[in-house]
């Protein structure tokens, strides 16, 4: 792939280089935390927590008509989705069992998590309160198709244990 470029004052044609696979699912950890943290933080500085909380439900909501669409509405099918995009776009290291009425993710590595810990420290927000987003995050997705979603912070990564609601 080539593109072109101004090198003093003058364009030139600029070969794009091809990186690897995991080269690819850092930069999209990093795009990807960077936008939430530039976002959240927008909307938490100009109108306050109860926007993120807005926002939160709203992309939940969103996200849910998305796994509807998809047929990934049981606890198998939820987790199985979030492990396939936490490991092949992300670069996380996954672990997975489902049954018919459950199924628990486990994310022993998680990208986005790494991604935010290389961020530099001014911009960074502290691991508990972005986990804990992205679990709120995932628990509204998983409400809005009528599952229960419990998680737990590990080391490097969570635990989400998701089943059909009562």
């Amino acid at each position: 792939m080539w593109f072109i470029r101004t090198v003093k004052g003058v364009l030139a044609v600029v070969r794009v280089p091809t990186v690897s696979k995991p080269e690819v699912q850092a930069l999209a950890a990093r795009a990807w935390v960077s936008h939430m943290l530039g976002t959240l933080g927008f909307l938490q500085g100009k109108f306050g927590e109860q926007s993120v909380k807005a926002y939160i439900d709203w992309m939940g909501s969103q996200t849910a008509k998305k796994f509807k669409a998809a047929r990934a509405s049981s606890p198998a099918k939820f987790a199985e989705a979030n492990a396939l995009t936490a490991k092949n776009v992300y670069g996380g290291k996954v672990k997975l069992k489902t049954g018919p009425d459950r199924a628990i993710l486990r994310i022993t590595e998680c990208g986005w998590l790494k991604a935010l810990t290389e961020l530099p420290a001014s911009i960074r927000a502290p691991r508990e309160d972005y986990c804990d987003g992205c679990l709120a995050f995932f628990s509204v997705v998983a409400a809005n198709l009528g599952l229960n979603l419990k998680g737990k912070l590990l080391e490097k990564g969570c635990r989400m244990a998701v089943r059909k609601k009562a």
